[in-house]
């Protein structure tokens, strides 16, 4: 199988196939994708088909144990990561930088060279930002983008400040009340027009 055909054809970003099954897939940009995969315990003992590695996504497929990497375009410092630790990989381009949509290094890249674990790179990337929050467009539905939930302690960061995320479950989203000071796991069949849900993978 041409596992980069399979990326371009279906326009994915990212697949993760685990023996003959086909387990994650995802159109998103950036790291989303593989720190989604990586929540939900999909990386290990798998084979992940990337359209983009670099250092953050080659250190994050070796602390979740994935068997091999197939890639469309890797940076030199993530082969450099990879050729001593124990991961296979193929690409078909390598950059010397990833360059991201606004033409500069992505800052994914600085980022892990200062890492040393999942933890630390994930708290490093949620420290940088707020939490993005977009609004339910009706009932019942949640916005394209939403954060979609694990069953791991999870929280937010809102107005400068850390809320914990209550009746946290698998598989949902992230709603938060009117006056930002509290969230919530919430089913889509609980959502209403105009609800604060937490989008993005960060």
């Amino acid at each position: 199988m041409n596992y980069l055909n399979l990326l371009l054809k279906n326009c994915y970003s990212l697949v993760v196939k685990r023996g003959y099954k086909i387990i994650f897939t995802s159109k998103k940009s950036g790291l989303c994708p593989l720190i989604e995969a990586a929540n939900k315990g999909f990386l290990k003992n798998s084979l992940v088909i990337d359209k983009t590695t670099g250092l953050a996504a080659a250190k994050i497929c070796y602390w979740h144990h994935v068997s091999k990497i197939i890639s469309l375009t890797v940076s030199v410092k993530a082969v450099e990561f990879l050729k001593n630790h124990p991961v296979g990989f193929r690409s078909k381009n390598i950059v010397k930088e990833i360059i991201n949509k606004k033409g500069e290094v992505c800052r994914m890249e600085k980022l892990a060279e200062q890492t040393k674990s999942y933890l630390d790179l994930v708290k490093k990337i949620s420290q940088e930002k707020e939490t993005l929050i977009e609004e339910a467009p009706k009932n019942g539905v949640f916005p394209d983008r939403y954060y979609t939930t694990t069953n791991y302690a999870t929280k937010i960061k809102i107005n400068n400040r850390w809320l914990n995320v209550n009746k946290i479950k698998m598989d949902s989203g992230i709603r938060i009340s009117k006056a930002k000071r509290s969230a919530a796991c919430v089913n889509s069949n609980e959502v209403k027009r105009g609800d604060l849900i937490v989008v993005g993978q960060q």
